[in-house]
């Protein structure tokens, strides 16, 4: 018997007064211009990082690094907005 995946709301979607676009853009609030773009490309388009690096002509490194470096940054600001 398989389990039943479960799928998060998508961004912009209120669930229970909260909504998960609005939270989203506020935690993604102070993030680079490059990370931010590399973040949107990476998780929000899912696209693999060559197609990243043929895009914005940044090397697959770099992205990595600006995408590492954007979760970091919108994990520490979302949990500071959970607590507030």
């Amino acid at each position: 018997m398989s389990t039943p995946v479960q799928t998060a709301p998508r961004a912009g979607v209120e669930t229970d007064g909260f909504d998960l676009g609005s939270h989203l853009m506020r935690a993604m609030e102070g993030l680079d211009a490059r990370s931010r773009e590399a973040f949107l490309l990476k998780v929000g388009e899912d696209l693999e990082y060559p197609e990243l690096a043929s895009l914005t002509g940044a090397s697959v490194p770099a992205l990595k690094m600006r995408v590492k470096r954007a979760r970091d940054h919108i994990r520490e600001r979302w949990e500071k907005l959970d607590r507030a």
